[in-house]
Parts: C-alpha cells; structure tokens; sequence
C-alpha cells in the first residue's frame, strides 16, 4: 500500500512537469499559470505548489531536464564512431524524425540547383508535424519549396512557388537604408577636404 502511493505520487510529480514543460513551450514562461498547469496535469493547484512551490521552481525543473536529456545525448552520439558530419546527423536524429524530399530545379535545359523540404516529427510532440521550407536564392527568381506530406498512395505532397524579383525588394530597402549614411560620409568628406584646402591656403 505504502508502495503504491509512493508510485502515485512519483507519477503526479512527473505529470505536473511534463505538463508544465509543454505549457512553458506552447505559452511561454509569463502566459504559463500554476493554475494551468494544475488543469492540465488533472490535479488540484496546491498539489503543483505541494511538489514545485512556484512557478519559478518547476520551470528551472523543466529546464534541467532538458539540459540533461541534451547533454546526455550529445556525449553518447559523440562518443560514436563516424566523421564529424555522421555525429551531427545523428544529434539531430536524436530529437526529431523527418521526412524529406529531394527536387532538382532547372530551367531551359540547365540545372539551377537542389532543394531539400523537410516534414519533421520531434520527440516531444508527435502528433504534430512542422514543415521545414527549402529556397534556392536568385536574384531573379527565388524558388520555395514545402512538404506538405504524404497522400494515401504514400506519394509526396509538395508546395512549389517561385517569386520573382522578389530578392531586389530587400536590395532596394538596404539601399535606402544606408543612403542617409553614405551622404552623411560623403557630406563629412567634402567638408574635410574644404579644410584642408582652407589650411593649404593659409599656410601659403
């Protein structure tokens, strides 16, 4: 008996804080309450403060965990055999699972170059997928390119777009953003130069 409330206490204690982990993810530290907290983990709020005493308290909980689980899986991949590229791979497998596709982007018979959309799963959240956009650059035209998915034949679902110019929007807005200070160091220039013909000038 005393076994078993011991158990059912250790695993409130773990429910409050996954709960509260994915609370402080999905509404940050201030959006998160101890009273949300308490909903979501389906206890009563004086349990959370029981086990956490203040918000402050149960987020640096969360934040050490998850500090550990990192740390704890950066050692052991990097421990591994394989190239400094193979170990990278396998740290990022470690947190999140995706599915990616490769498209080749040519125009006019010429290969303009390679995008590679992702659709990734993370440990952490899997029902929700997250899409990871690919863009090859040009100052002409940039490409996007998203997986969406799979349908029912397990056939890639992919969203292509190509928007022109679209590059010389944000050149033009550099220009203009460093014209003000390009005049005022070629302003500052002439005025030293008019000095120093002033200074020739009256050394003659």
């Amino acid at each position: 008996m005393i076994k078993s409330m011991k158990q059912e206490s250790e695993n409130m204690e773990q429910r409050i804080l996954e709960a509260a982990e994915e609370l402080f993810m999905d509404r940050g530290f201030a959006g998160t309450t101890m009273a949300r907290i308490a909903e979501k983990a389906g206890c009563n709020q004086a349990l959370v403060h029981y086990y956490y005493r203040t918000k402050e308290r149960l987020f640096e909980q969360v934040f050490e965990a998850k500090i550990s689980f990192i740390a704890g899986n950066i050692l052991a991949i990097d421990e591994g055999a394989g190239t400094f590229e193979e170990k990278i791979a396998r740290m990022v497998g470690a947190h999140f699972d995706f599915l990616e596709a490769e498209i080749q982007i040519g125009k006019d018979g010429k290969t303009l170059g390679v995008v590679s959309p992702q659709r990734r799963i993370y440990t952490k959240f899997p029902q929700q997928a997250f899409a990871e956009s690919a863009t090859l650059f040009s100052l002409s035209d940039e490409f996007y390119a998203s997986l969406l998915g799979l349908d029912s034949e397990q056939r890639a679902v992919l969203r292509l777009s190509s928007h022109p110019l679209v590059n010389w929007l944000w050149i033009g807005g550099l220009i203009m953003t460093l014209a003000p200070f390009l005049g005022l160091a070629g302003a500052r220039r002439r005025e030293e130069n008019e000095e120093d013909e002033d200074a020739r000038g009256a050394a003659a």
